[in-house]
């Protein structure tokens, strides 16, 4: 079993928003701004993460009503 990620129980929707945060700062700090790279780098790889959990969720989700749907 693989080890939780310290980013496993926010949404996708939240690491956006991050994101969005993060945009703004680079922004303001000017010509210091790549300085937040590694942050970006790093709340990009969780918002993948987060998206892909997103998908498997939806589809485990899916096949359990199909399979309900069946039995009826």
């Amino acid at each position: 079993m693989k080890a939780a990620s310290p980013t496993e129980h926010i949404s996708a929707e939240e690491i956006e928003r991050c994101l969005d945060r993060l945009a703004l700062v680079v922004h303001r700090a000017g010509k210091k701004g790549h300085i937040y790279l590694p942050y970006a780098e790093y709340l990009e790889a969780a918002l993948a993460e987060a998206k892909a959990r997103e998908l498997s969720e939806d589809a485990l989700h899916q096949r359990l009503m199909n399979r309900l749907k069946s039995k009826e």
